[in-house]
């Protein structure tokens, strides 16, 4: 375990502000970064905002003590360029601070691959002939996103380094993987309204819309709920706030993307033990309407949903326990940092608007996020939303 530890890169998060110093925990402390850990004794890479006051004394002893410094620097700002420094423009982008972290790691291994180089083997130099298939397992070991079958092991958020892996549209599997969640719908013209209805889709209509009803309104009775469908019931179990139902599997999977709810009813009510044991499907409730939501926009989005006023997030979702697709985490942490509009978070982080909708379609549906009807010139959120924002990172993904 030791031997795994010294293979890491030690971090230091030195004098950050709270949101990006909440952010860079949750990163480092999760397992989307297999190449680094926090140790504020031990570092050897440390991550500076270059807009804040930091030690000059690390920079002038990066060298000589073998450390790297990582800028977070304002792009309308030039990037420090010393020896052994390396830079990513603000607002923090993971695939980018992950790219960096990569280059300083492959760094250290020279580095460290020279030193053994400058050695007198003597008779005893077996040992290093060793240094090979340490290099070749540590590359297994820490490159989730080139090694498939690391990807493929069992791990409690390996959805979550799926959904930061870089890839190409162009690959017929990763085309399937996309359209499964997001569909395949094109970047619309706002300017044009033949375009413009491609995208809205009316929530009544979808099983998402009203398991979020049924949720809220047992919320405020403190009462179990009955949601009477054309096809069935489902019920909401108040104490234990699970769906209930009987259907098979295939039958919910058609019934999340089916357009055929708009009949559907809820009704207070008191769930007795029969009812309960002819019902024995229970679902976490938070989690079916996610995806319920995912499944019904396929990259679109409620029809009124507005386009350019900003999205305000009140919430970070928990994404260990919601079904996560590509970019989810990019948007979200963009939403949680800046106030932007659905159409400006798809331009500034190049990202195809189908992936930005369908994200805001689920938050909305759980209460995470809404467009804000104020227009607001000021890109950041205020210091309060941004604390209560990310102390719930650290509380609610990677530790349930």
């Amino acid at each position: 375990m030791n031997t795994q530890q010294k293979t890491k890169l030690q971090i230091d998060l030195h004098n950050l502000d709270d949101t990006i110093q909440s952010t860079l925990k949750f990163f480092f402390k999760s397992n989307l970064c297999e190449k680094a850990e926090l140790s504020k004794q031990e570092a050897n890479v440390f991550i500076i905002d270059s807009d804040r006051k930091f030690d000059q004394r690390i920079i002038s002893n990066l060298k000589v003590n073998n450390h790297f410094v990582i800028f977070l620097h304002n792009p309308m700002n030039n990037p420090i360029l010393e020896e052994n420094t390396y830079n990513v423009a603000k607002p923090v982008q993971i695939k980018y601070l992950k790219q960096q972290i990569h280059f300083i790691f492959a760094r250290i291994q020279e580095i460290n691959k020279s030193k053994l180089q400058q050695v007198n083997y003597s008779d005893d130099n077996e040992k290093y002939v060793i240094d090979r298939p340490k290099k070749n397992k540590i590359r297994a070991k820490h490159s989730p996103v080139d090694n498939k079958s690391n990807t493929t092991k069992n791990n409690d958020n390996n959805h979550l380094n799926l959904a930061l892996k870089e890839t190409t549209e162009l690959n017929p599997l990763n085309q399937y993987m996309a359209y499964k969640h997001v569909g395949a719908k094109k970047d619309i013209n706002p300017d044009n309204p033949e375009e413009l209805q491609k995208i809205y889709h009316k929530p009544k209509k979808y099983l998402y819309h009203h398991l979020a009803k049924a949720v809220k309104m047992g919320e405020s009775h403190k009462s179990d709920i009955l949601i009477k469908t054309l096809f069935g019931n489902l019920l909401f179990d108040y104490k234990s706030k699970e769906i209930l139902h009987n259907f098979s599997q295939a039958k919910m999977r058609y019934f999340k993307s089916s357009p055929l709810f708009i009949e559907t009813k809820s009704i207070l009510t008191s769930l007795s033990a029969k009812v309960r044991e002819a019902n024995p499907t229970c679902q976490d409730s938070k989690g079916l309407i996610w995806q319920a939501a995912i499944k019904a926009s396929k990259g679109r989005i409620p029809l009124g949903t507005s386009l350019t006023q900003t999205v305000e997030m009140n919430t970070w979702p928990n994404f260990s326990r919601l079904l996560i697709f590509r970019y989810a985490i990019q948007i979200t942490a963009t939403w949680s940092t800046h106030r932007m509009s659905l159409l400006d978070t798809a331009s500034a982080l190049h990202i195809p608007q189908r992936y930005i909708f369908t994200l805001y379609n689920a938050m909305l549906a759980i209460d995470s996020a809404k467009i804000n009807n104020i227009i607001n010139n000021d890109k950041k959120i205020n210091t309060d939303k941004r604390k209560s924002v990310f102390s719930k990172i650290l509380s609610h993904i990677f530790n349930h």
